[in-house]
């Protein structure tokens, strides 16, 4: 268990119903500097694009810029250059 996230709160990571932009920047902010400093950031935010997770921060990546990152029909995903400053443009690799 290396994860940096293993001890927090994992209401940090996931948005309460009815979370307003403000609020919703704020706890994603706050999610991106814990996972900026994971030695598994990279296996996190694959698992996550892979198998489709639809809510919260995982590896770093918010649930709209998993969209964003997600293969297309008929596209196989090899692997995902990320965007984020907050993963310094790192490559994230799928299996």
């Amino acid at each position: 268990m290396r994860a940096a996230c293993r001890h927090v709160d994992s209401a940090v990571f996931f948005p309460p119903d009815g979370e307003r932009p403000p609020q919703r920047d704020a706890r994603e902010t706050r999610a991106k500097a814990i996972c900026g400093g994971c030695p598994v950031i990279g296996q996190c935010a694959a698992y996550a694009i892979q198998y489709g997770e639809r809510y919260g921060v995982w590896g770093g990546l918010s649930e709209r810029e998993r969209v964003a990152l997600a293969p297309g029909p008929g596209r196989a995903l090899a692997a995902v250059r990320t965007v984020s400053p907050d993963l310094n443009n790192r490559e994230i690799g799928i299996p």
